[in-house]
């Protein structure tokens, strides 16, 4: 396989437009985060209101369904699965390994195109850190506690 056409496309310009993309998808994920933790927020206020009302009232019911809804949203453990039974335990560390072996695999060869570089082993080591990531991601005893 000659990877001369794919190491053309390794410019200044398309790295940092591969930067921001991952800029953009670390953006991402924090949003998500923040908004799992405003839920948390909702059914703390959602529940102070719970206290205030009566039993006996139409609205308690309601209110109650809606926080037990809420909180099993929230608080069920979650695994990210794939059509064929492969299941993502740990996110995190499989979107590390998602980003960083490509990219390393790439940059290690661009390296030692006209021969052998030092540096090369460092982005080896690197793109080896990423597979390793993604088998964490992979991994039942690496599962996040929610």
């Amino acid at each position: 396989m000659d990877f001369v056409p794919i190491l053309r496309l390794i410019t200044i310009d398309n790295t940092l437009k591969v930067l921001a993309v991952l800029a953009g998808v670390a953006t991402t994920v924090q949003q998500i985060r923040q908004f799992r933790a405003n839920s948390r927020a909702s059914i703390k206020t959602d529940l102070e209101v719970l206290r205030m009302l009566d039993k006996s009232e139409a609205g308690y019911t309601l209110v109650k369904q809606h926080v037990d809804d809420l909180i099993k949203r929230v608080y069920t453990p979650r695994k990210r699965g794939f059509s064929n039974g492969l299941t993502i335990y740990n996110q995190e560390d499989f979107v590390l390994g998602i980003i960083l072996l490509p990219g390393f695999v790439v940059w290690t060869i661009y390296l030692v195109r006209n021969g052998f570089s030092w540096w090369a082993l460092l982005t080896a080591f690197f793109a080896f850190a990423g597979f390793g990531s993604i088998l964490n991601g992979l991994d039942p005893k690496n599962q996040k506690k929610q």
